[in-house]
């Protein structure tokens, strides 16, 4: 996600992940990401942007967009149990196509 956006609303989440493969050594890729371990979720939704311009003449209004975001920066603009439900979606929809 780029830096100074935020979720603001979760329409459905696409996918996760705990590391970017991109980024690991091939004896990470072997043995595991350890410390760079980091949950992510694909997520598709509205995100808020901070412009750092304070002209009222600007639509503040969120984007529509789909983003890799950190747990921990979802989890400090969306409840937790929306989270969930997006989660419990997600999977339900994979187990349904097995």
């Amino acid at each position: 996600m780029p830096e100074g956006t935020w979720v603001q609303e979760v329409d459905e989440i696409l996918g996760e992940r705990c590391c970017e493969l991109c980024r690991l050594s091939h004896k990470k890729r072997k043995n595991g990401p350890g410390t760079l371990y980091q949950q992510q979720y694909l997520v598709r939704g509205k995100f808020l942007e901070e412009d750092g311009d304070e002209d009222e003449d600007e639509d503040d209004s969120p984007e529509p967009n789909t983003y890799w975001v950190n747990e921990v920066d979802l989890l400090e603009t969306i409840a937790k149990a929306d989270v969930e439900a997006a989660l419990v979606a997600r999977h339900e929809h994979v187990l349904g196509n097995l």
